[in-house]
């Protein structure tokens, strides 16, 4: 019995050394960091999911760390994206745009789509978050700014039959964010999207700048400034805090293992009290 509990005793001692190692946290510039115990290395890229030309070539230390890295995490891979699964979650039945929608709300919906050239007609039995969604980045794309240049697209197309693809969500997790916790925050998404243009050429512009500068308390005073106002505080915590914990959560289980992984996450996740950097050191602390 006695040599039982020894064995017990040495098993919760493994278990609780595993996450006592000692944390070494680098920051190398460009939204890029290494986060480093004895056995596990974890490199985290802050992306710009839209991009132009001018953010290439990345750092050769980015690239260095990915082609070091076992398996690439992304928020979900958007490669494998099944477009009826997403026009699913995102169709009305029985109700229409005018019939869910405040006047205000419609009417910055509207105008989005008539700058895009675009009848709204064709959208009416679309859900708000979608509908602003899509006209957002119609209103975006432009020869200079593609998705394709965005830094999960590109690590993405990379790792094609060379890495392990890890997905920090699925699709189905991301459209439940917008069909359960915004269900009742149509409106605000609606003005929040439409009035905080973020994918924007100016604002792409403005995250190079940061960016290339290595200015992340500049990304983070962009970031409250969108949030300022009250009403959009629900997106804020549906869209960012709760998933930031959750992607955390995730990334956390890769130290139980004897790997080198390569993270790219949008840049505003990895940032602040709440953002993956953060909340990964509380969690090392406990």
């Amino acid at each position: 019995m006695l040599r039982i509990m020894k064995y017990f005793i040495l098993i919760v001692l493994a278990i609780n050394n595993l996450f006592s190692e000692t944390l070494d946290i680098k920051y190398y510039g460009h939204f890029f960091w290494e986060i480093k115990t004895q056995t596990t290395k974890v490199y985290l890229l802050g992306s710009i999911h839209m991009a132009t030309e001018k953010f290439y070539p990345l750092p050769e230390i980015i690239e260095a760390a990915f082609i070091e890295s076992d398996s690439l995490a992304v928020e979900f891979n958007i490669n494998n994206v099944d477009p009826l699964q997403m026009m699913n979650f995102g169709l009305m039945t029985n109700q229409t745009l005018k019939d869910v929608l405040n006047e205000e709300s419609y009417n910055l919906l509207l105008k989005a789509f008539e700058k895009a050239n675009i009848p709204i007609a064709l959208f009416m039995n679309v859900k708000p978050w979608l509908a602003a969604m899509m006209v957002s980045n119609m209103n975006l794309l432009t020869d200079s700014i593609k998705p394709e240049l965005g830094f999960d697209l590109y690590f993405l197309n990379k790792a094609a039959d060379q890495k392990g693809i890890i997905e920090l969500e699925s699709l189905k997790e991301q459209l439940e964010i917008f069909n359960d916790d915004l269900k009742d925050f149509q409106n605000e998404f609606v003005k929040f999207s439409l009035l905080n243009p973020n994918n924007s050429l100016e604002m792409i512009n403005t995250y190079y700048k940061l960016w290339n500068s290595n200015d992340i308390e500049g990304l983070e005073k962009i970031i409250s400034e969108e949030f300022s106002d009250k009403q959009f505080q629900p997106i804020k915590e549906a869209l960012y805090t709760k998933r930031n914990y959750k992607m955390a959560e995730r990334i956390f289980k890769f130290f139980k293992t004897k790997k080198t992984y390569f993270v790219v996450i949008g840049a505003a996740h990895l940032i602040g009290k709440d953002g993956v950097i953060e909340i990964l050191k509380r969690k090392f602390n406990k």
